[in-house]
């Protein structure tokens, strides 16, 4: 799975059209997105590590809080 983030933009492709399966043809809301791509590139990446810290911020917390996800 690293080597294969080594190509994000065929990497996030790929993703998307999972993505779009789980949503049965459509768009997951971007909630749910956001969970999936955590998920989907483990706990042990610079980018996921950076955006679990994000998600403990208050500025996060009161976006999602109000269910503002895009932000």
């Amino acid at each position: 799975l690293e080597e294969d983030r080594k190509d994000m933009k065929q990497f996030i492709m790929e993703f998307n059209r999972v993505a779009s399966h789980a949503a049965g043809g459509g768009v997951l809301s971007t909630q749910e997105w956001i969970s999936m791509m955590l998920n989907a590139c483990g706990g042990a990446t610079t980018a996921v590590r950076a955006l679990r810290v994000l998600q403990r911020e208050d500025i996060y917390q009161q976006a999602e809080a109000a269910a503002h996800h895009e932000y």
